[in-house]
């Protein structure tokens, strides 16, 4: 799955489709205030993708409209990572926020290209770079908290 395939909402129309209802395996109390789970819940419930869907950054101040500065995104963000998973590891919460900054500015940069704005290229393809960068950060930890004491734990 590729960057345009998750963020592009034109092309991916069903993104988001599960319900918290409809999800048995939801995680209770604690078990659940970890990375993996806010991962899944940015991924596959409506819940996350909305969230993420109303809280898109822009470079630009003032923010285009439907769009926020990058300040209030990271605020946003910040908080309900914190609350909600536990995420306090500045580096992987700082990875979190930055990967939906790149996708979100890959795409509109691969818009542009598509468009034939020859010079978007290079800068979505450091949008790339630095995705699959914050991408590693997020990968490791997972393996980190994987591999500890806590793994037997269930969902």
């Amino acid at each position: 799955m590729g960057i345009a395939d998750t963020y592009d909402p034109e092309l991916n129309l069903n993104a988001g489709y599960l319900l918290d209802s409809q999800d048995p395996g939801k995680p209770i109390g604690d078990d659940g205030k970890r990375l993996l789970h806010l991962i899944y819940w940015l991924t596959y419930t409506k819940i996350g993708r909305d969230f993420l869907r109303a809280n898109y950054p822009s470079p630009q101040d003032p923010p285009p409209e439907g769009r926020f500065t990058e300040a209030a995104v990271t605020a946003t963000l910040r908080a309900r990572f914190i609350q909600e998973f536990n995420l306090t590891n500045e580096t992987v919460l700082n990875a979190c926020i930055q990967l939906h900054f790149q996708a979100t500015y890959w795409v509109d940069e691969n818009k542009k290209f598509a468009e034939g704005d020859q010079t978007a290229l290079a800068r979505r393809d450091l949008h790339e770079s630095n995705y699959k960068m914050y991408l590693s950060v997020i990968t490791w930890q997972l393996w980190e908290d994987g591999t500890g004491h806590e793994f037997s734990l269930g969902w």
